[in-house]
């Protein structure tokens, strides 16, 4: 028998193909449309992994789903998702009208989380929160072995925890929250608006103009000791250290797993974080040390925790 584990993204969707014993067999991906197009442009790429690997689809045992936005598991409803507007949808029934299989689904963090914490850094601890750094701020909170999933799959949005009061404004609408500080997007931001303000940067020869800069060309440049870029990322360290902190202490992880594209820089970000947290945290060395890991599954931390979801809640 055979589980198929599904991330649903802005851009994409990832299927992969999954036997009883962890062995990751096929995968396939396609293009996000619509909604109202993803249920059927699911189904159809389902029959596609079990044709294309001569298997019966008959020998489906079931399906993870981590899907974005506010996701009821219980129901199996897409309550609210603004990257595929999407509002009260049931989306494990309308799978299951077409392939009649036990699904689970659950927001896409949350999802990764628990494929990092069964599969990667995190599966010789019991508590993790996974952090993944990019266009936002997202996590998953895994506590003994079980998501921490909140009231109807709300819960976890740590990206808007705010770290600044009246600081930047958020896309919710909130002031200060962590993701207008800590994500990819902001990083950027940062240094496109300190490479205007300071012309003799080599931030300001790398590229054309500062809509071309981008965080490989940013990092590359910092390696090189410019002072510009040095100070942009010292203060960016500096308010992720402060949300990591914030989560320490909360939760009192045995390890906090950043994700996401900044993590790929694990060797310029964990020496100056570790640092930071360690100090910052309550008790500091008096206390428990929460260890700083970077990501093993990366991109794949989405279908491999679907399917252990699949695996665990379906059985």
């Amino acid at each position: 028998m055979y589980y198929v584990g599904v991330d649903v993204g802005g851009t994409s969707v990832k299927l992969g193909l999954f036997d009883e014993v962890d062995n990751i067999i096929s995968r396939v991906n396609f293009k996000t449309k619509t909604i109202e197009y993803l249920v059927d442009d699911l189904v159809k790429n389902i029959h596609k992994l079990f044709k294309n690997n001569n298997l019966d689809i008959k020998e489906l045992k079931g399906i993870g789903i981590g899907f974005p936005g506010h996701v009821d598991g219980e129901t199996g409803t897409v309550v609210y998702s603004n990257n595929l507007v999407a509002h009260n949808f049931p989306v494990v029934k309308k799978i299951q009208e077409q392939i009649n299989v036990p699904i689970r689904i659950s927001n896409d963090a949350n999802v990764a989380a628990l494929g990092e914490y069964t599969y990667g850094k995190g599966k010789d601890v019991n508590n993790i929160v996974f952090v993944t750094l990019g266009t936002g701020v997202g996590g998953g909170i895994i506590i003994d072995g079980k998501m921490l999933e909140g009231k109807n799959g709300a819960g976890a949005e740590i990206g808007h925890m705010v770290i600044s009061t009246n600081g930047q404004l958020c896309s919710c609408g909130r002031r200060g929250c962590f993701e207008t500080y800590a994500s990819a997007s902001a990083l950027i931001r940062n240094a496109r608006v300190a490479m205007c303000n300071n012309p003799s940067s080599k931030l300001c020869k790398a590229v054309k103009s500062p809509e071309e800069l981008n965080g490989e060309i940013f990092f590359d440049v910092l390696l090189k000791g410019d002072k510009v870029a040095n100070v942009v990322f010292e203060n960016y360290i500096e308010d992720l250290a402060e949300g990591l902190t914030n989560l320490a202490n909360i939760f009192r992880p045995d390890a906090i797993i950043l994700g996401g594209g900044i993590s790929y820089r694990g060797d310029v970000l964990m020496e100056p974080l570790q640092l930071r947290l360690g100090k910052m945290i309550y008790g500091g060395q008096w206390n428990a040390r929460v260890e700083l890991m970077i990501s093993e599954l990366k991109n794949d931390a989405g279908i491999y925790g679907a399917y252990a979801m699949a695996k665990k809640y379906l059985n």
